[in-house]
């Protein structure tokens, strides 16, 4: 019973809430992309919306840490496992108001709002039919990497269906090692047993920010050797992690 009057009282509040953000979305985007060509204030919008969004239901609770591992004013390619399609929203809640791009596959970009606001904030999106595709990942995301701007990427490519670690791919360090920049590993648990059919579960959501790959093991190991590292301390963390519960 709890489990659907929270779900009923998360659909309502959600509604309003997304619909009173699409209205301030729109005038936010319109009022300044013209001057914010890296559309920083859409970052900060999209921060505080899912804020909004992720604190107001009642069955979840929260619970991160780490955030003392982050240097706010230094760019990252930062990894996190995948578990559900409200993983960059948790994210958001995780990182704070930290800068930065997310990579996501296209067909992402058509889900209803949540692909608006990938659209608005100009954040890179992967055709990964398109001929080219990774190279074009690659070259903007070193772009942004330079301006400042920290990449948020899913390594396993995809959704985890059983919301355990699956196999990285190599884009993701290939960036870190072109760029020039830190790795910083998140993981997070408890995003894959939010819904039990069409109804919420009360769920606990944990994110862990570990010590970023300094630099020198960046520039000193291959791409394969770092995601072989990545993937290793990701996966002994998610085990930790679940012991906690």
């Amino acid at each position: 019973m709890i489990s659907v009057l929270g779900t009923i009282f998360y659909a309502l509040i959600s509604f309003v809430v997304i619909v009173l953000f699409i209205i301030i979305g729109v005038v936010v985007f319109v009022v300044t992309v013209p001057f914010d060509k890296n559309r920083y204030v859409m970052h900060v919008f999209s921060y505080v919306f899912s804020y909004c969004f992720m604190k107001i239901c009642p069955l979840w609770s929260f619970d991160i840490e780490g955030r003392e591992n982050m240097d706010k004013d230094k760019p990252y390619v930062v990894t996190c496992n995948h578990q559900s399609m409200l993983d960059i929203t948790l994210l958001y809640v995780a990182i704070g108001c930290k800068w930065g791009k997310f990579v996501s596959k296209k067909e992402v970009y058509r889900i209803p709002f949540f692909g608006w606001v990938l659209w608005a904030r100009n954040d890179i999106a992967i055709d990964r039919g398109a001929s080219g595709a990774y190279t074009k990942v690659l070259s903007r995301g070193k772009a942004c990497l330079k301006r400042g701007i920290s990449i948020f990427i899913f390594p396993e490519g995809t959704r985890s269906k059983d919301g355990e670690i699956h196999r990285f791919k190599e884009s993701a360090f290939s960036l870190a090692k072109q760029a020039d920049v830190e790795i910083l590993p998140c993981v997070m648990n408890g995003p894959h047993d939010i819904f039990k059919g069409m109804l919420l579960r009360r769920t606990k959501l944990q994110v862990r920010i570990l010590p970023p790959i300094p630099l020198n093991e960046v520039r000193e190991l291959t791409s394969k050797e770092l995601l072989q590292k990545v993937q290793t301390i990701s996966e002994d963390k998610l085990r930790e992690m679940r012991n906690e519960k």
